[in-house]
């Protein structure tokens, strides 16, 4: 047992796999309900499954589609053991996602309490708890996602240019991902 605690691969494999079901948790839980989009591909498919096509089940089904070029990309550009992590990272969240949504609108809610919406006389919908889950999210998304870059995989989507963009440059990659992000949003 020891040993295999010591072991680089299963270490990266494991905290791929907890760092992906955490940011899982974030999206469905945290984002969607505060109606918050992430950055990239994940909040590209928010907005299509959310708002335009109403059907939040297509979100991961989307970001699994959106992935397939990119990887081709990262296991030419960055590295086949990336490519083959962060494949196996989108594909977990293509699970895990679906899982996650089918909980939320069966009723599963660990938030219930903490953002809420009041109609007043006037028909206006107020949100309360919004700001605090926006800190939160924002928070569990950084550790979620860092977890899985710390041990050599990615959630796929847009980490990957920016990671091959530091390759290049040298350029923190940590203020490539906010540049892309931000682009995309």
């Amino acid at each position: 047992m020891k040993k295999l605690l010591h072991n680089r691969s299963f270490l990266s494999w494991v905290a791929m796999t907890i760092g992906t079901i955490c940011y899982c948790f974030v999206v469905i839980f945290i984002l969607d309900k505060g109606k918050f989009y992430a950055g990239g591909v994940t909040g590209i498919s928010q907005i299509l499954a959310n708002d335009i096509f109403k059907i939040p089940e297509l979100k991961s089904i989307l970001i699994a589609g959106a992935n397939l070029p990119l990887f081709l990309i990262a296991f030419k550009k960055i590295s086949k053991r990336f490519a083959y992590l962060s494949l196996a990272s989108v594909l977990i969240q293509t699970i895990v996602l679906f899982i996650f949504q089918k909980m939320f609108d069966n009723g599963f809610d660990p938030f219930k309490d903490f953002v809420y919406e009041v109609v007043d006389n006037d028909g206006v919908t107020h949100v309360y708890g919004q700001m605090a889950m926006s800190i939160i999210g924002g928070a569990l998304t950084g550790v979620a996602i860092g977890i899985v870059l710390k041990y050599g995989a990615s959630t796929g989507g847009m980490d990957v240019p920016p990671l091959i963009l530091h390759k290049l440059t040298g350029i923190k990659v940590t203020y490539l991902i906010l540049i892309v992000d931000g682009l995309t949003v």
